[in-house]
């Protein structure tokens, strides 16, 4: 009786078994037939299966997620570390923080059209449709709402610079593709043979020739209440504004020709001597005036150091690349600068400004106060191009670097945020 009671029991089960097994396929068969896929729908019967709410973007930085409930896989967009952000010749570029996103910013050479896309997306945006053909440079100003721009004009020796602002359209005005009518242009003083836009980004410092050599004018970034604060017999100036006490005054420089720094204050109107006397000078000064980025020639190589303005020390680094190619943290007492793989030999900076000499780039920071110094990419590796970049341009987060490729002055972004995921940065 055991024994058949055993038997009895197996047989018991395995028709159980069988039964429940039909039961399923037949629900699992239903279910398909309403075009749900096969594997989701086991995830669906068994819980511990199931994906949790989360999006690409909760789980790494550089997935941005554009996804739609039938197919939240193939619509994502992924956004490289190193991103080209045109291919096309670019005049300039800014970065626009908001909470939560960055925009990036930029006027197109060709046409002078402004574009801008922002740092989760790989979409473009033209938002001006005023065509100033030919500029071949241009700097942001008044939080990235105007920037200032230079061309040749048709004679090719005149040079014209130029104050744009973007001015909303109304509702009514705008097309079609829903981009704004154009930019309110105003002209500035003719033949500006250098400028500076102030850290605020309100005021403009310009350079003009005259008979004795050259003035420098102080004026609101639009060009109004001008003001000479400046002049000398010397006329070959290059400026900048790295804080709001210190314009910055460069000899223009060449290889064999002795340089000279000094430091204008736009209130007092002061002229303090920094540097001078090396050859090839060329100088980037930090956010508080502290210290200064430089290159020259000694009569054996070439060399970069940091002047410390309050010891007068001079610190020589191991990395060799122009300041031009460098850009401050305005966070920490850090340095960003694009190094070239490999130097070879010429006169410098002259036939790196020519296009004679081109680079290929690793990015490096550099903590001026340690002396650490770390590559932080290698943009051959990430692009698979040869990239000499130069106008370095970091955010207000800095968590971007944006440069141009002097090779063909596309613009690019690389991403610094050292928290994204191994995959993505």
């Amino acid at each position: 009786m055991t024994m058949t009671k055993k038997i009895l029991t197996s047989i018991f089960i395995v028709l159980l078994l069988a039964v429940l097994g039909l039961g399923i396929y037949f629900f699992f068969s239903r279910q398909n037939s309403s075009g749900q896929d096969f594997g989701q729908t086991v995830r669906n019967f068994f819980p511990f299966g199931r994906n949790s709410d989360k999006t690409l973007n909760d789980v790494g930085s550089g997935a941005i997620s554009t996804t739609t409930p039938e197919n939240p896989i193939d619509m994502v967009e992924i956004i490289p570390r190193l991103r080209e952000v045109s291919s096309e010749p670019t005049a300039g570029a800014t970065a626009i923080d908001t909470p939560g996103k960055t925009t990036i910013r930029f006027v197109e050479r060709a046409t002078g059209h402004v574009f801008e896309t922002s740092t989760d997306s790989l979409s473009l945006i033209r938002i001006s449709n005023t065509t100033i053909p030919k500029i071949y440079s241009a700097v942001w100003a008044e939080g990235g709402n105007a920037f200032i721009a230079q061309y040749l004009k048709d004679d090719g020796e005149t040079i014209e610079t130029i104050h744009a602002r973007i001015e909303p359209a109304s509702q009514a005005n705008l097309n079609e593709e829903n981009v704004l009518e154009n930019l309110e242009i105003t002209f500035l003083t003719p033949g500006i043979k250098s400028f500076a836009v102030s850290p605020k980004q309100n005021q403009i410092f310009f350079l003009s020739s005259n008979p004795n050599g050259a003035s420098g004018i102080l004026a609101k970034s639009n060009g109004d209440g001008k003001s000479e604060i400046f002049s000398s017999t010397f006329g070959e100036w290059s400026a900048s504004w790295p804080s709001t006490k210190i314009i910055a005054l460069t000899s223009k420089p060449s290889a064999d020709v002795p340089g000279y720094l000094y430091f204008l204050d736009p209130k007092t109107e002061s002229f303090q001597k920094i540097m001078g006397g090396q050859r090839g000078l060329t100088a980037l000064v930090s956010p508080d005036g502290g210290s200064v980025l430089f290159y020259e020639n000694t009569n054996v190589f070439s060399l970069l150091s940091i002047l410390e303005r309050e010891t007068s020390k001079r610190i020589p680094l191991s990395l060799l690349t122009l300041p031009e190619k460098c850009v401050w943290s305005a966070l920490a007492p850090l340095l960003y600068c694009a190094v070239p793989k490999a130097i070879e030999q010429g006169a410098y900076p002259d036939d790196w400004y020519k296009g004679l000499i081109s680079f290929s780039d690793d990015i490096w920071r550099i903590n001026i106060e340690t002396g650490q110094q770390d590559i932080v990419a290698s943009l051959k590796d990430l692009s698979g191009k040869d990239i000499d970049a130069t106008n370095l341009i970091l955010n207000e987060r800095e968590t971007y670097l944006l440069f141009l490729n002097k090779k063909d002055s596309s613009l690019w972004s690389l991403g610094l945020r050292e928290e994204a995921t191994p995959e993505i940065f």
